[in-house]
């Protein structure tokens, strides 16, 4: 998942990740310890998954868990592969970067990295292979057999199996920790990128499981939710903040089709009947369901999108509620619609999620030589409903800019007819990526491949990831921030597995994720970093600078909205902004009126001085020019104002005015007698701008 650096106030993230390269660059095998945050514990099966007998009853004759030994039911397992395939997402890449299985990328053997510490020091290294080896690898013997790895892996096993008592004392000579961890090619964004840039986009693979959820307020037999939980591992993360290894999510929550629903009834709440003919199968066909909602989770935010709801709400979104001229508050409805339309209505239950975007934070200005599209600070690899300028969703409140169409396209020709009908084909873009059953892999609750783990060789090699408190990549890695607070987790550590998530067996915010309701934005960017191209470097402080240019920001921010329709006619607008706060009041204004010029006597210098010829004719016999003479001849002139708005007290305010003002200046004699007057007309067109905050009553 994305990092915890949500939870430093930003100001204190800001200074952390400008201080970042004094310690960055020292984060070595022997003292990565002192960064690491204390592992969570597993997160547990639901109730309702227990009860309901979601994986299978174990209990019941039929029950059968042999290809492959999961702890589902053979047949359930099935059920639930159809299931996954059903409502499994689309993504559209934004560069290389696509989900994994983790065994594709760690190379064969897969190796289990254990570090022994004590008071501090790193004492013992050992590396377990979870697949058959006779190579040595570090652990014991010389040649390690495969008996030796299975009876390390089994007493690691032990050691942190989840039911086994913790003693209450601490011994005398210290306590030893353990760190577990695999370690992925590359250590950091250049050596990923050369690890990952040329693997195949076709060997992408995803992890479906499934959960069930009572509505505690719910009340009637129809009480529990229906989740798939589709996990992405990725190799690394490479953005505002960069480690090694990455899991993220989205829940998609099943609804089922009744014969005469209830508009105003919740179309996700099931019964546990009709949970049960959905499981087995034959009663209720996959025709019968349909996706309620769906929770994308983005760094430590979450939005929820129902997609009925949505769909019905296209013509009547946002009555009641003010809005700008700058606002699309239908936008999301209209996008729903659309994608449930297409082709027919083929890929209605795909809901498509956006991999990543590039960042646009402040720490695009680190790094000064620029580097442009070249992959860096592009794979955050939270998963967006939309493509957009996203406001406030990384690490020190970064924008990040995510790429694509709201609606991919689809082939002209497609179906029977042209000899191909599958789904999977249907799209006209190699940037977005379908998952068939044979590229989703089953994830059941820890719980139910708890004693296979424990007792059987084969599941404890294949399982025993899910149960073991690891980290997904080299614990931790260079980053902005990396090292300046000890323990704490500022985007450098490796993530822990699904299971250890928050999020694990939890839709919306019951993970602790902040739900991130936008305000969907026409032509405007109210974040001065959403300027800033990823990758430009030096480049960008031009960019950076456009914030401080006298009315031609203001300009812009009140032209843009208005382009948007005749755009959108021909699906050619550029991609809107979702911001996640209270609108203010206005984003820009423009105003008028009359200025009244006082002082400004020193521009009288402009005047011919005494090199000039008339002038210095006048300056014979002892004479002088005065100064206390220089004058401005006040006067009054057009104004048009600017202002810019940064909030509900800050804005840039910028001024043009236009006047003519005499000015003049004396000439006096020796006695200090004022005997010649040399005066002239000063055409001024004045550009003003500077910073306003209010703090009075009159705020806007």
């Amino acid at each position: 998942m994305g990092a915890t650096v949500r939870a430093l106030p930003p100001l204190l993230l800001g200074l952390v990740c400008a201080a970042a390269p004094v310690r960055a660059q020292v984060v070595t095998r022997d003292n990565y310890l002192e960064l690491l945050p204390p592992m969570p514990a597993l997160v547990s099966e639901t109730r309702a998954s227990a009860s309901l007998r979601l994986y299978g009853d174990p209990t019941s004759l039929s029950y059968s868990d042999l290809a492959p030994r999961d702890g589902i039911d053979d047949a359930r397992a099935a059920r639930l592969l159809e299931l996954a395939e059903r409502f499994s997402p689309i993504l559209r890449r934004n560069n290389f970067s696509v989900p994994r299985h983790f065994a594709d990328v760690l190379g064969s053997p897969p190796l289990l990295h254990v570090d022994t510490w004590q008071d501090g020091r790193r004492v013992r290294s050992d590396t377990i292979a979870l697949a058959p080896t006779h190579v040595a690898l570090g652990f014991g013997a010389q040649d390690p057999t495969l008996a030796d790895h299975d009876a390390a892996l089994a007493a690691l096993v032990q050691e942190f199996e989840p039911d086994r008592a913790r003693p209450a004392v601490r011994s005398a000579e210290g306590e030893q920790e353990k760190v577990l961890f695999f370690d992925f090619p590359g250590e950091d964004p250049a050596s990923w990128r050369k690890a990952y840039a040329k693997l195949p986009t076709g060997d992408s693979k995803i992890y479906a499981h499934f959960f069930l959820e009572e509505e505690p307020s719910a009340s009637g037999p129809d009480r529990y939710r229906f989740v798939i939980q589709y996990w992405f591992f990725y190799p690394f993360n490479d953005a505002g903040n960069n480690h090694e290894g990455d899991w993220e999510h989205l829940n998609v929550h099943v609804a089922l089709r009744r014969q005469a629903p209830d508009s105003a009834a919740d179309r996700t709440l099931w019964s546990a009947e009709e949970i049960a003919r959905v499981l087995e199968g034959a009663a209720a066909p996959l025709d019968s369901l349909a996706v309620g909602a769906v929770d994308y989770y983005f760094h430590e935010s979450v939005m929820t999108v129902p997609y009925p709801d949505a769909a019905a709400a296209a013509a009547g979104a946002g009555s009641g509620q003010r809005t700008h001229a700058w606002e699309d508050p239908r936008f999301v409805a209209r996008v729903v619609r659309r994608r449930m339309e297409l082709a027919g209505g083929r890929l209605a239950t795909h809901p498509i999620g956006y991999i990543g975007g590039n960042n646009k934070g402040p720490d695009e200005l680190i790094t000064l030589w620029p580097r442009f599209w070249g992959s860096y600070n592009r794979n955050s690899h939270g998963t967006y409903p939309l493509p957009g300028v996203w406001e406030t969703v990384g690490p020190a409140g970064a924008t990040e800019k995510i790429a694509g169409r709201v609606v991919p396209a689809v082939r002209a020709r497609h179906g029977p007819a042209s000899g191909d009908s599958s789904w999977q084909t249907l799209l006209d873009d190699d940037h977005y990526i379908a998952y068939a059953k044979d590229r989703i892999i089953l994830l059941p609750d820890w719980e139910r491949i708890q004693e296979l783990v424990l007792s059987e060789r084969e599941a404890r090699r294949t399982w025993s990831w899910l149960i073991l408190p690891m980290r997904w990549g080299f614990p931790t890695s260079r980053s902005p921030g990396a090292g300046l607070l000890e323990h704490y987790d500022v985007g450098n550590v490796a993530p822990e597995g699904p299971a250890f998530q928050p999020t694990w067996n939890r839709s919306a915010t019951r993970g602790g994720f902040q739900r991130y309701t936008p305000r969907v934005l026409k032509g405007i960017q109210t974040n001065p970093w959403a300027g800033l191209q990823n990758g430009w470097g030096f480049l960008n402080i031009p960019l950076a600078l456009w914030v401080l240019v006298p009315g031609a920001n203001v300009v812009v921010s009140q032209l843009g909205p208005w382009s948007y329709g005749a755009l959108d006619l021909v699906d050619k607008a550029p991609a809107r902004t979702f911001y996640p706060r209270e609108l203010p009041l206005r984003f820009s204004s423009v105003g008028g009126g009359w200025f009244y010029q006082l002082g400004g006597g020193s521009f009288a210098q402009l005047l011919p001085q005494e090199q000039h010829p008339q002038v210095a004719a006048l300056l014979s016999d002892g004479r002088f020019v005065d100064p206390e003479s220089f004058r401005l001849e006040t006067r009054s002139g057009p104004r048009v104002l600017f202002n810019l708005y940064r909030g509900r007290r800050l804005s840039w305010e910028y001024g043009f005015g236009r006047d003519s003002s005499g000015i003049r200046y004396a000439i006096a004699d020796s006695s200090g007698r004022r005997v010649a007057t040399v005066a002239g007309t000063l055409q001024l067109n004045e550009l003003t701008g500077g910073l306003r905050y209010s703090v009075g009553l009159f705020r806007g």
